[in-house]
């Protein structure tokens, strides 16, 4: 080896080094991300609680980070990032809880967020009053039950994701960026979070027989998902698979349940399993908001609303039956059921799209295939 290449490989082996030891004296901050442990390593600068919030004080605060914990921050998150494959929207709740665990009020934790999700190049603005700061990103998906704010032909959302905010009036905040983009939402598969676990107990009982079905279910994930906002009705809550351990046990269980049984049978176990497993009880009652809960969610829930019953309905009928659905959305009356695709010649009640389809309301008891309380005329069709 030529003294030329040698002290080339010194020096950068020195420089490794020096950046380890670096980052070695860097302070870590802990982070609790759905019972995953992350430690964070930079040294988060003092961001002043103003009384009095304006341009000049913003821009201010913004200028007290720095390129080297811009690039020590971002190194932590985007190894996280990868390592849990999370889309935008999982780098988001990760975000929005560094910003908890590091500041002490609305005010400090807006500012880190906004120029945080800046760094990521997210298409972000800071609406602030004289008293409030929201975070607002340009989503590319839609959500339901949260503020909204157009600006220049886009639509911005509040990122905080409150059912509870009020809607104010605020200047805006936005530091001019070429590259900007919308904040996505991966609809085949949610993050790797699976640090956590908990049990669930379900019975009901069909043809006065008695059903028992006990198991886990990954609570990373059920948090996660109660943290998200209600994205509006697709294939994502069907893509959005159970985890292994529903899998093995609570779809093998059913799976064997209704083994032997004729088609129409299997469709009426499952959905009275829909109607009766879970009891049937609005979210701004259970949950003090509204929110539609994926399969998993449904299952760890102690109740469930005509939205969740029918999601898990109709994932219960993909993974189990194959049978294709659609959800009817009957926006006047505020409820929503399921259409399960039949082939049955005279067994059904209307056609779509060249296709027959059978009503199924999981949210009733006793409501058997093909039972239905609304006009199917008046129901906005959904294809998930």
């Amino acid at each position: 080896m030529s003294k030329k290449i040698e002290f080339m490989l010194f020096t950068l082996l020195s420089f490794l080094a020096f950046t380890q030891q670096a980052r070695a004296d860097v302070n870590r901050v802990g982070l609790d991300l759905y019972g995953h442990k992350l430690f964070i390593s930079a040294d988060f600068p003092a961001i002043a609680n103003s009384n009095i919030i304006n341009k000049d004080e913003i821009r201010s605060d913004l200028g007290i980070f720095t390129q080297e914990f811009d690039v020590n921050l971002l190194l932590d998150l985007n190894k996280y990032s990868e390592e849990f494959g999370m889309d935008d929207i999982a780098f988001l709740m990760m975000s929005r809880k560094l910003a908890t665990e590091v500041y002490e009020t609305e005010y400090q934790r807006n500012v880190f967020l906004y120029h945080l999700l800046k760094l990521k190049h997210y298409d972000v603005i800071l609406g602030f009053s004289s008293n409030q700061t929201t975070v607002y990103g340009q989503l590319g998906f839609k959500v339901f039950n949260v503020i909204d704010v157009q600006i220049e032909n886009k639509t911005f959302t509040d990122l905080s994701f409150s059912q509870k905010r009020n809607p104010q009036t605020e200047e805006i905040f936005e530091e001019q960026e070429k590259v900007a983009r919308a904040i996505l939402i991966n609809e085949n598969r949610p993050p790797l979070f699976n640090a956590k676990s908990k049990k669930y107990k379900l019975y009901f009982e069909y043809e006065q027989f008695p059903y028992y079905f006990t198991g886990k279910l990954n609570e990373s994930l059920v948090a996660y998902y109660n943290e998200l906002p209600d994205i509006m009705f697709s294939d994502i809550y069907l893509n959005y698979q159970v985890s292994e351990s529903v899998k093995s046990s609570l779809l093998k269980e059913l799976s064997a349940a209704i083994s032997g049984m004729s088609d129409e049978k299997k469709l009426a176990f499952l959905l009275k399993f829909s109607q009766d497993a879970i009891p049937y009880q609005d979210d701004m009652i259970s949950q003090g908001k509204e929110k539609f809960s994926f399969p998993e969610e449904s299952l760890a829930n102690p109740y469930g609303d005509c939205e969740d019953k029918s999601i898990l309905f109709a994932y219960l009928a993909k993974e189990l039956l194959n049978k294709t659905s659609l959800a009817l959305v009957y926006f006047q009356q505020h409820h929503l059921n399921v259409a399960i695709e039949s082939e049955g010649k005279e067994d059904f009640n209307f056609s779509f799209k060249d296709k027959r389809y059978l009503v199924c309301e999981p949210s009733g008891t006793g409501f058997k295939p093909g039972d239905n309380t609304y006009d199917v005329n008046k129901a906005s069709i959904v294809s998930w």
